[in-house]
């Protein structure tokens, strides 16, 4: 995809129209370290060998002579002239589209530095679809680019004294500010002069960027500062943080805790140019058939409506891939009935889990979009309760993939306890009268209810801490705690998890944790210290979420048969004591079948599993999934083979 951007760029491509069994892919740069780096992706990816040409008064180009070449690249998009030149939507969202964007920027990008500040990355191409596309591309990274047309018709002359002819209005793309870094870190330049000139705009302070819109409540407050005149005397938009700095330096009264919100919201602001009335007073909805989503100038767009009735109660999750999960980025998303979903939608749920965004490609549509939440899933056993002694995964219909990637696993049982059961039914039973209390007070011309009563009733039953208030916590504690550990924080969970490691240390012991959830008890003791709104966290924070990681364990990660921890009975669905017996009625049956011509005899086979000290209805369950999973057949009535 690198090589595929610089022909975009400054590459061309010459089919013949007669057969098209002739064809002339070139690229021309005067950056000879990139005609070499291209020579080089063309041997190891089509095993031809171009060399740098060079002619008086032309750029330096290397020439690829191949028909099959030349159509691969017109395939994808690649024209001759460039006018309309567009990439194939499928590599739009490609896994490494990086690359390309890379080739491209090396061809036609270039870095604007300015020591009075202002300095940005553009991108000049004459397609203006080509334009729009590497705009969204950039967005899909976290890079924002402005794009606007220049008219660049007319002759110019260069530095070096070549005049140079231009017939086609230009599309820019710039990007400033903090886009410069995100630019930076995601994709940035092969060329070394512009890496070069990259790293040196890349975290300067003072440069031009987004506006954020309170410069007229800034100037309406009462403060005032000489060092930030313009903005308080006269109401201009400051940057995200030149606002901070006003915040930090300046009284601004009622209007701070707007401003506050204002520069802090995960927002990004664009200036209204103008708002021109149509003179039309139809609205249309537009939805795409089947998934009532679709794609506008790089936003996600769904009829929510339809959404809610078809794609949730009908079971078109379709939405749910790019919907729920996405619209709860730095949140958290709760799923119930995760064992009823689609596999496709199993599929997008275990993409976000692991990599933090879906990937999406329907009905015209392609898109990898950000899903960096948590989640929160409810399931059901496959027989309606759970049965402790027998292995989880056996118990629910998800692929152990998606299982191991929770970093708890709680199962909820319901066992009868009187006391439980009274006050759960009193609660349930208080519940429901202060809601028929206010329909009667609210729905009734002369009800017969005192307002005391409904108050009482009500405050019985209101939660203990305000739901208001609880949110307004969680989002203070998410922003403003980033806790870190301290020394006695990390000895406990290290010793914690080296313990538990140590007893897999047997050479026939199963393996009782992997990496993948001390990493989660990290996360947790992080979590523990968010809720006390501490930056460290403490021991206090570890014990207690060792505690409740051991408690997961003992629920969900002990193998029913020996009662040791085993890693595997999530990680896999299978526990070390099953695979072991799976393996050895599986050399049993080899052994047998060598006896008798038509297989190994069955009942034989439990036979002998029973002298190993094998429980018969296990043998039978085992032989039963091995026919299942293809691994043995029957060429007779009571008989098995292995495959």
């Amino acid at each position: 995809l690198y090589l595929l951007g610089l022909v975009f760029g400054d590459g061309d491509i010459r089919l013949s129209e007669r057969d098209g069994n002739r064809g002339t892919v070139r690229i021309s740069n005067g950056d000879e370290a990139l005609l070499e780096r291209a020579a080089t992706i063309v041997k190891e990816t089509f095993d031809k060998s171009v060399e740098i040409e060079y002619q008086e008064d032309r750029v330096p180009c290397i020439r690829l002579h191949s028909a099959t070449v030349a159509r691969l690249f017109a395939n994808v998009g690649m024209t001759t002239p460039k006018d309309d030149l567009a990439l194939a939507p499928r590599l739009t969202t490609a896994e490494h589209a990086d690359a390309f964007l890379r080739g491209l920027m090396d061809a036609d990008g270039s870095v604007s530095v300015r020591e009075t500040g202002g300095s940005s990355v553009q991108l000049s191409t004459v397609s203006e679809e080509l334009g729009r596309q590497v705009q969204l591309m950039l967005a899909t990274y976290g890079v924002h680019a402005k794009r606007r047309e220049r008219d660049r018709r007319g002759t110019y002359e260069l530095e070096d004294g070549q005049t140079i002819e231009s017939t086609s209005v230009q599309t820019h793309l710039e990007m400033y500010g903090e886009d410069i870094d995100t630019y930076a870190e995601a994709i940035g330049f092969e060329s070394s002069e512009k890496q070069a000139a990259l790293d040196r705009i890349a975290g300067e302070v003072d440069r031009k960027g987004e506006r954020v819109p309170v410069g007229g409540a800034i100037a309406a407050a009462d403060g005032s500062s000489s060092a930030h005149y313009s903005y308080t005397a006269r109401g201009s938009h400051p940057g995200r943080d030149r606002a901070r700095s006003i915040l930090d330096d300046v009284d601004l009264g009622d209007a701070t805790e707007t401003i506050e919100e204002a520069v802090g919201a995960d927002l990004r602001y664009e200036e209204v140019a103008a708002a021109v009335d149509t003179g039309r007073k139809q609205l249309y909805d537009l939805t795409v058939p089947e998934s009532h989503n679709f794609l506008g100038n790089g936003i996600v767009t769904h009829n929510t409506a339809a959404a809610v009735q078809d794609d949730f109660g009908d079971g078109q999750e379709w939405s749910l891939e790019a919907g729920a999960l996405v619209l709860a980025d730095r949140g958290i998303a709760a799923v119930d009935e995760l064992d009823k979903m689609e596999s496709s939608d199993r599929s997008a749920m275990h993409e976000a889990l692991e990599q933090q965004q879906i990937s999406i490609s329907k009905a015209g549509i392609n898109a990898t979009l950000k899903s960096r939440c948590s989640l929160l899933g409810a399931a059901n056993p496959k027989y309606g309760r759970f049965d402790q002694y027998e292995p989880i995964g056996e118990q629910i219909d998800l692929e152990p993939a998606l299982i191991s990637r929770f970093d708890l696993i709680f199962t909820v049982t319901d066992k009868p306890d009187e006391e439980e059961d009274r006050r759960l039914a009193e609660h349930i039973l208080n519940t429901n009268y202060a809601g028929e209390l206010s329909t009667q007070q609210a729905e009734m011309t002369s009800p017969d209810v005192d307002p005391g009563e409904v108050e009482a009733a009500t405050e019985e039953v209101d939660p203990v801490i305000d739901p208001g208030l609880l949110q307004k916590y969680i989002a203070y504690a998410k922003q403003n705690c980033h806790p870190r550990m301290t020394d006695a924080a990390r000895a406990a969970i290290q010793e914690f998890y080296t313990d538990l490691r140590a007893k897999g240390t047997d050479e026939n012991a199963p393996v009782p944790v992997t990496a993948r959830k001390l990493e989660a008890t990290v996360r947790l003791a992080e979590a523990s210290a968010k809720v006390r709104l501490s930056d460290e966290v403490t021991r206090e924070d570890a014990e207690r979420v060792i505690e409740i990681v051991r408690s997961c364990l003992k629920d969900v990660g002990v193998d029913p048969e020996s009662g040791d921890f085993d890693a595997d009975v999530v990680e896999t669905g299978t526990s070390k004591t099953q695979r072991d017996r799976i393996q050895n009625i599986r050399t049993l049956i080899s052994e047998i079948q060598g006896e008798y011509d038509v297989g190994a005899p069955i009942d034989v086979v439990i036979e002998r599993g029973e002298d190993l000290n094998m429980d018969r209805q296990k043998i039978e369950h085992e032989i039963e999934k091995l026919k299942k999973q293809g691994e043995l057949y029957q060429p007779d009535n009571d008989h098995v083979r292995t495959t």
